[in-house]
């Protein structure tokens, strides 16, 4: 005949002292994820219009919101010697680069996109 061996309450709890770390550390590598998407996904709106601050994502090559004459115009995205917004005083200056949103072509698509909306 096989003695019955009957768990005790001890052994019972250090049973399951002993296997909550290890369910941590099993969970956290899929919980971490979730709790990141959720950080990710606050004020999402301002996020997309970051994202949509450089023109090589956009189609046409232009910003087609009025945030884009407040994106910093040195941001080294192409060649250098476009107009860009400066909203502080309100007016076009040359020196902003070629595929950064608060670059444009020339003084005037500057001054239509920015000046009558800002100033």
């Amino acid at each position: 005949m096989v003695p019955q061996l009957t768990p005790t309450f001890f052994s019972e709890t250090c049973v399951v002292m002993a296997s909550a770390p290890t369910l941590v550390m099993m969970l956290l590598p899929v919980i971490l994820p979730f709790i990141l998407g959720a950080y990710a996904s606050k004020d999402l709106e301002e996020r997309r219009d970051l994202l949509e601050c450089d023109r090589r994502l956009i189609p046409m090559r232009l910003c087609r919101y009025p945030a884009s004459c407040q994106c910093h115009p040195r941001a080294p995205l192409g060649e250098r010697s476009y107009m860009y917004y400066r909203y502080e005083r309100g007016h076009c200056r040359q020196g902003a680069y070629m595929q950064n949103c608060n670059g444009f072509p020339s003084h005037v698509a500057c001054h239509s996109a920015c000046v009558r909306q800002w100033g």
